[in-house]
């Protein structure tokens, strides 16, 4: 591949994705199907390569995806550190645990762990004594009211 990864960028072609429709990097179509969501497929260097940002101490994310405020990506942790506990109010977690472990909802969790987060539940990850590294889901559920003719 020529052209390195860059961050969640877009192909905006007219007539193919909703907009705000994101894709993680060069490796997606180069023939898009007009109507169709453009797939993103990247390689383990691909990944990588994607720039991280600081949560808090001790805390990185990489994002692979996004569309509107939806998002998913792969968030480290150093040993003990601690993304701080918070709420959403529209989003919901969905964390596959990759490596490491960490301590969320009152349990301890390690590789191959899953974890649901429904809007509105505070909650915290801390890292345990080698680290951590989880796939996370950050989806908006919060749908528009129905309209109620007058």
């Amino acid at each position: 591949m020529s052209t390195p990864p860059t961050a969640a960028t877009s192909r905006p072609t007219p007539g193919q994705a909703p907009p705000g429709e994101s894709t993680g990097g060069p490796s997606t179509s180069d023939h898009p199907t007009p109507g169709r969501a453009t797939e993103t497929v990247m390689d383990g260097l691909e990944v990588a390569e994607l720039p991280r940002r600081s949560l808090a101490p001790g805390v990185a994310a990489t994002t692979l995806w996004s569309r509107g405020s939806s998002h998913a990506g792969v968030m480290r942790l150093e040993p003990g550190a601690r993304l701080g506990a918070h709420t959403h109010r529209r989003h919901a977690h969905h964390i596959w645990m990759i490596e490491g472990s960490i301590h969320c909802l009152d349990r301890d969790l390690g590789e191959g762990s899953y974890v649901h987060v429904p809007p509105g539940l505070e909650h915290d990850s801390v890292a345990g004594s080698h680290g951590a590294a989880f796939f996370y889901l950050y989806l908006d559920t919060w749908e528009e009211p129905p309209v109620v003719p007058a």
